[in-house]
């Protein structure tokens, strides 16, 4: 009885260590970014994207972040520059509606920061990255995710033709992401 007990324990505890599924509450989640036009910031957020997260931070190594962006859904509250962004020159939404970003392993960096480090494709053009984020628990079954990662959009062909050399469009830009979760 007693190496049963033991077992069990074991069991739960190694249990406890491996990553959780999460699902994203939609209504309370933003993935984005912050450009600029002529030194002015503005603020764009995608209203349609998938994100897979499995995390635990004493599970690094079972740790999962594959997040899906149809970039057809920009949305910066500006129906014109809208438009714009989904051309060609921009992200090219009939080309590449997707964007992605997949993470392959994690680092911790603070109690709660953490460093994911993946593959960021946007527009066909995939590169390596680091994202920072915290990962704040609330509770069992909650979870805040916050990240925040400068890029520069010409490492991705974004903003090509005029508009390659021409800084009226900020070179750099942050993309944002605030994530709420909870367990399924």
């Amino acid at each position: 009885m007693i190496r049963i007990t033991l077992l069990l324990a074991g069991w739960m505890a190694a249990a406890a260590a491996v990553a959780a599924d999460w699902q994203t509450v939609e209504s309370d989640s933003r993935i984005g970014f912050v450009a600029t036009y002529e030194d002015t910031a503005f603020e764009t957020w995608f209203r349609s994207f998938d994100a897979d997260i499995r995390f635990n931070p004493e599970a690094l190594d079972d740790a999962v972040f594959d997040v899906r962006i149809d970039v057809s859904s920009v949305d910066s509250n500006s129906p014109d520059r809208d438009e714009g962004m989904r051309q060609e020159e921009w992200l090219a939404a009939g080309e590449h509606p997707e964007a992605r970003f997949r993470a392959e392993r994690f680092e911790r960096l603070a109690d709660d920061r953490f460093k994911a480090i993946g593959r960021l494709t946007l527009k066909g053009t995939s590169r390596n990255i680091e994202v920072p984020f915290t990962w704040e628990r609330s509770g069992d079954a909650q979870a805040m995710l916050t990240a925040e990662k400068d890029v520069r959009r010409g490492d991705f062909d974004i903003g090509t033709g005029e508009w390659a050399d021409d800084d009226t469009i900020g070179f750099t830009v942050t993309i944002k992401a605030r994530l709420k979760l909870t367990r399924p």
